[in-house]
């Protein structure tokens, strides 16, 4: 990984720009609930992506420099 937190934040607005278009020119819902927006539908095709990016080894990572900092 970089470990730079550039990346997420570009990433972080990229997602939100994409995000904005799709509900404001994409999806005109009637009923926010049912809506693929911020509704169970968009729940349920944002869950599969979700989990795909939390099977990334950098969620596995142990930070013991903590633990070590926390014993002392």
């Amino acid at each position: 990984m970089t470990g730079s937190i550039w990346v997420a934040a570009l990433l972080h607005g990229l997602v939100n720009s994409v995000y904005a278009f799709g509900l404001a020119y994409l999806v005109r819902p009637e009923e926010k609930v049912w809506s693929f927006g911020l509704g169970l539908y968009g729940l349920l095709c944002l869950a599969p992506i979700v989990l795909w990016l939390l099977r990334d080894p950098v969620w596995q990572r142990e930070d013991t420099s903590m633990d070590e900092e926390a014993t002392q």
